[in-house]
């Protein structure tokens, strides 16, 4: 991979694209791991994570788009080769490609032929920003020119979805609003309609409106891996009354981190069922945004970040007390 072809695509505009895509993926990377040191429940684990997600890049930059793994590879490098290669042949990720590029070279429009290249150098500078290649400068320094018959071998490289002609600006795919509470209203009303109950469908906008209150994020297409180990340490520092005051409704996060610092410790944070519950909330609010054809970003996994229960489910209740066995044997 990593070849310029000889036309629009000069090898300084290659390389310039290589470079910024490389930056930008190794700092997300390089925020991750340090979320990880901070905040990480099972270290071990996330690296293994990390570890999977850059042999799939680099599987696909060594292959190509359409790499199709041994069926005995591991479980984790190929479902992140499939999240990959969806993502990757998606309209939502056409139009980011293509719009980063723009703003680099200035071109209006690409051929298919300069698309399929700059893909090719996305996928390039994915793969050596998640193999540790920090530099994008010294990376794209070793690229190499090849004439231009060759670009018709670099094109059928890739899938079919991104075969067309001319990619026209501005694209316009007509999307659904990647708005938090706009895709939960689209959701609910599919969930309402296969006979979920209102009281369960009522978490999801409640959940909503949380996430954006202690992130400041109300857009699914902008939230990151790194907000929400930022949203789950939050949750961990609010009051366990939460919500049970009208004035909850309209407070701020100041708001609530300063209530918190005011109370003793057993009444802070959240439980770990009710943490996960809502990690769950935001991994079906991205899947089913990722279904819809938005542009969510492939790395957002937010049931990665569930926590362990400490307390086994038959030991959450609490034991018989006298009053309690009272009251049964009365009504025997």
């Amino acid at each position: 991979m990593e070849h310029i072809v000889e036309n629009r695509i000069t090898p300084e505009r290659g390389r310039a694209f290589l470079a910024a895509v490389i930056r930008e993926q190794r700092a997300k990377v390089d925020q991750l791991k340090l979320m990880a040191r901070i905040d990480s429940l099972n270290p071990e684990d996330d690296a293994r994570h990390d570890a999977a997600m850059a042999e799939a890049w680099g599987r696909i930059a060594q292959n190509g788009v359409n790499h199709t793994p041994a069926p005995d590879a591991d479980t984790l490098v190929l479902d992140n080769i499939d999240l990959i290669q969806r993502d990757l042949v998606s309209l939502p990720r056409r139009k980011a490609i293509t719009n980063a590029y723009r703003q680099l070279s200035g071109e209006e429009s690409l051929s298919t032929m300069e698309y399929a290249q700059i893909l090719d150098l996305y996928v390039s500078g994915k793969a050596k920003a998640w193999s540790g290649q920090k530099d994008g400068a010294l990376a794209a320094a070793q690229f190499e020119s090849v004439p231009a018959q060759t670009a018709l071998e670099v094109a059928l490289e890739r899938p079919k979805a991104v075969q067309v002609e001319t990619v026209a600006a501005p694209l316009d795919p007509d999307l659904p609003s990647p708005k938090l509470l706009e895709v939960v209203e689209r959701m609910n009303s599919i969930k309402r309609a296969e006979g979920i109950e209102e009281k369960t469908l009522r978490h999801y906008p409640s959940f909503a409106a949380l996430f954006t209150m202690l992130t400041g994020i109300d857009d699914i297409t902008r939230v990151r891996q790194p907000d929400v180990k930022a949203f789950r340490a939050d949750l961990a520092k609010m009051p366990k009354s939460w919500r049970k005051s009208p004035k909850d409704r309209t407070a701020t996060r100041e708001d609530v981190m300063a209530k918190s610092a005011i109370l003793p410790a057993e009444k802070v944070g959240l439980s770990v069922g009710t943490v996960n519950r809502h990690l769950e909330h935001l991994n079906q609010i991205a899947e089913w945004a990722r279904d819809e054809g938005l542009d969510v970003d492939p790395i957002l996994k937010p049931s990665r970040l569930r926590k362990r229960e400490t307390v086994r489910a038959r030991d959450k209740r609490d034991a018989f007390g006298p009053a309690s066995i009272t009251w049964t044997m009365r009504r025997k």
